[in-house]
């Protein structure tokens, strides 16, 4: 496994998804758990290193993220990984490219160089119901990561996740647990993968140049969006919006275009859209302003600005 290669995985931790599991602790060629019913596809996005074993290519003091998004070819993920020292530093950016294997458990070929390794380099080992947390290891038992979408993890979650790795066999009294909190987390979360936006998202709170709104006022409202749309819903009307993110900046431009409403269409707003712990951050000016540069609704911005959180499955 290459420098700070971390995994791309997702555990659950409600309930007991294995379709094989590791017996003997000491015994390398046993096979490693693995989750039933694993989604390739909702695993894409960005994960935080919550644990790790020391390895020899990841110096100590140190932390990543793992970006992941789809490739052009079958089974093709785009790598970015971000390492960070203790302080709160970003060290270096590498990006990299992975292989999904077919079939089961499920594994991938990572590298950061021209050529994929012959034989799959990490193994997921258990993913949550709503791919929020992750297992990653490898036969060896000499690499295991504990990954999450966000970067802090309840203990008792963190505790789920290393019994399960101690029942396959892994020394989980060696692993290194990452600190966060020195990591400017607002504008390390500014860039966002699509597919950890895509779903139903219900509002929180929002401001309407300085009209403040509370989660009671958006009662029966919620944005569905999906791959090329985004469907705003209430019980008086529907809105369909095309979007598209436009450049790659921090944070993330996106420009929205109506295509249905019941107050004509056509019209298009530009905006910046990121996630922070879990929750979605929108905010554009009315149609024909210029692109906000932070978020903000307050009164004199002339912009609208919401946050939303995951609708319940």
């Amino acid at each position: 496994m290459r420098r700070f290669l971390l995994p791309l995985l997702f555990v659950s931790i409600a309930t007991s998804n294995f379709g094989m599991f590791a017996q003997a602790a000491d015994d390398p060629t046993q096979a490693l758990p693995f989750p039933k019913n694993f989604d390739a596809a909702k695993y894409l996005g960005k994960w935080y290193e919550i644990a790790r074993l020391p390895t020899p290519e990841q110096p100590a003091n140190t932390m990543a993220t793992a970006e992941y998004s789809a490739g052009e070819a079958e089974g093709e993920v785009v790598v970015k990984n971000t390492a960070y020292s203790a302080d709160g530093k970003q060290i270096r950016a590498i990006a990299g490219k992975a292989q999904i294997q077919p079939g089961d458990p499920p594994r991938l070929k990572v590298s950061f160089g021209p050529v994929l390794p012959s034989e799959p380099n990490y193994f997921i080992m258990h993913v949550s119901n709503d791919y929020d947390l992750a297992l990653v290891g490898n036969p060896s038992r000499k690499a295991l990561w504990i990954l999450s979408r966000q970067s802090t993890v309840p203990e008792d979650q963190i505790q789920q996740m290393i019994a399960i790795a101690k029942e396959a066999g892994f020394k989980t009294e060696d692993l290194v647990i990452s600190d966060w909190s020195k990591v400017d987390l607002q504008q390390d979360n500014q860039t966002i993968p699509q597919p950890q936006i895509l779903g139903t998202w219900n509002y929180v709170e929002g401001e309407k140049n300085g009209e403040s709104l509370d989660e009671q006022h958006f009662q029966g409202q919620s944005i569905q969006i999906s791959e090329k749309e985004m469907t705003l819903k209430s019980e008086q009307f529907v809105i369909v919006m095309a979007y598209e993110f436009v450049e790659d900046t921090r944070p993330q431009a996106v420009k929205l275009t109506i295509t249905k409403s019941p107050f004509g269409t056509g019209q298009s707003s530009e905006g910046i859209i990121a996630l922070e712990d879990g929750k979605l951050k929108l905010c554009y000016s009315p149609m024909g302003g210029q692109r906000p540069k932070t978020f903000d609704g307050s009164n004199g911005s002339n912009q609208h600005y919401f946050i939303l959180k995951p609708a319940p499955r």
